[in-house]
């Protein structure tokens, strides 16, 4: 059976919030400390319970099981790709990649670009140049992509 056709996306709820923190935890801890030098694990579970109190954030599933987050939000001029993480032992089975593809599809029939910043020290930037964002500028920490 392929994961390719076995995972879903859910809205996430409160009940979720110890699943994403541990997922962004293992994810940016070290690209915070290595690029901006700190890492406020109460203020990034703070800012995720007003995600997903805004609705959001998505959990995404493996037959069921949460092996990721997705947050996305949109305003009137772009679609913003907040975060998108696969828990480790799940990666490079394309599930990032169908998720980021579904994203940018939904971006180009709202005809607006989807954006992202990514840490400067975080390798997730070849994955995004692979599916076509190109860096539109940069900070010391960052680089700010877009497909447009």
């Amino acid at each position: 059976m392929s994961a390719h056709n076995d995972f879903s996306l859910r809205l996430a709820n409160l009940k979720d919030i110890d699943f994403a923190f541990q997922v962004i935890y293992s994810h940016f801890y070290s690209y915070a400390i290595a690029s901006l030098g700190n890492w406020n694990s109460d203020e990034v579970k703070q800012k995720e319970i007003q995600a997903i109190e805004r609705c959001q954030t998505q959990i995404i599933e493996l037959r069921g099981e949460p092996i990721g987050i997705l947050r996305a939000t949109k305003n009137s001029s772009t679609l913003q790709l907040d975060m998108l993480c696969i828990v480790e032992q799940y990666q490079g089975m394309g599930i990032g990649t169908i998720v980021l593809q579904s994203l940018i599809h939904e971006a180009r029939i709202q005809k607006l670009p989807l954006c992202l910043r990514v840490l400067r020290t975080n390798p997730a930037k070849r994955f995004y140049e692979r599916l076509g964002f190109i860096v539109t500028h940069m900070t010391k920490e960052r680089f700010m992509m877009a497909i447009v």
